[in-house]
Formats: C-alpha cells, structure tokens, sequence
C-alpha cells in the first residue's frame, strides 16, 4: 500500500488503572426569578437551562425594549439582571442604566462576548459585574450566589 505504519511501544504493567472523578465542590443554588437579556437565541436558551439547572426561573427578553418592559412589571420579584453589552435596538448599559432609574435594588451584571480588555467601564454609576460569554455554569453559580438579592416576597 499507500500511506504511513506507525507502532506504539508501550511499557506493561500489572497494575489496574482506577479512574477516580475529580473532587468537586457542590454549586451554590439559589432561587427566585432571573432576567436574561440577549439577542442570540442559542445564548438564551443554554441561560435558562442553566439557570434552571441552579435552581433560579428564568425569564428572558430579547431585546433592551422588551427587557425593559419585563422589568417594568417583575422589578419587585426579580433577584437578578443579567444583560447583553451589545444588542441591536437599546444597549446593556442604557438598558441597566434605565431599569436602575425605575428600581436600583436589583443586582446587574453585564455579558458581553469579548475579551475582558474590550468589555470596558459601561457607566460609572452602574456597578455591574461582567461574565464574559460564554460563561461557565460554576461562574454563573459563584455570580448568583454573591450578588443575587434574597428572594423577594
């Protein structure tokens, strides 16, 4: 024939390899009610489902108008904004920054599909964090955890 012939020569060895999963920490659940704010469809449903997976009920808005309006009528039940940097009819920071003015006890956090170094300050006053998409389930969960508000009554 064509082509290469390649021959591994490995040492043998009486012992049995045992497997063992890697320890790890459980993730902090919470609960209550989490607006998701992102244009991408794919970015909103891994959102829910892995708001949900922590235990969190999901409502998502696919613009910053939308988002708006959601807020609007949820603002006293929600525990948490996350919203997109960049969407295509209200930016992230003018949606924070208008939701703030309507109630500023809701914990903000932006996210944004760029590097850290591009994400930059969005608004002095607006003291939100920012996971950089994709974000992890364990960042989410540590986010949540850290700066979700109680569940409102």
């Amino acid at each position: 024939g064509h082509g290469s012939t390649f021959r591994l020569m490995l040492p043998l060895s009486d012992q049995k390899v045992v497997l063992s999963p890697s320890p790890s920490t459980p993730l902090a659940t919470g609960q209550g009610l989490v607006l998701l704010v992102d244009d991408e469809p794919s970015v909103r449903l891994v959102g829910q489902r892995v708001l949900a997976s922590l235990g969190y009920e999901p409502v998502v808005a696919r613009s910053g108008l939308e988002a708006l309006a959601t807020f609007q009528d949820l603002h006293d039940k929600l525990v948490m904004v996350i919203c997109d940097v960049v969407m295509p009819d209200l930016s992230g920071p003018e949606t924070l920054r208008r939701m703030r003015a309507i109630d500023p006890s809701v914990p903000m956090a932006m996210s944004s599909g760029y590097p850290d170094e591009h994400v930059g300050p969005f608004d002095t006053n607006a003291s939100a964090d920012v996971l950089v998409k994709p974000y992890k389930r364990e960042e989410l969960a540590v986010l949540l955890k850290r700066r979700a508000r109680s569940r409102p009554s």
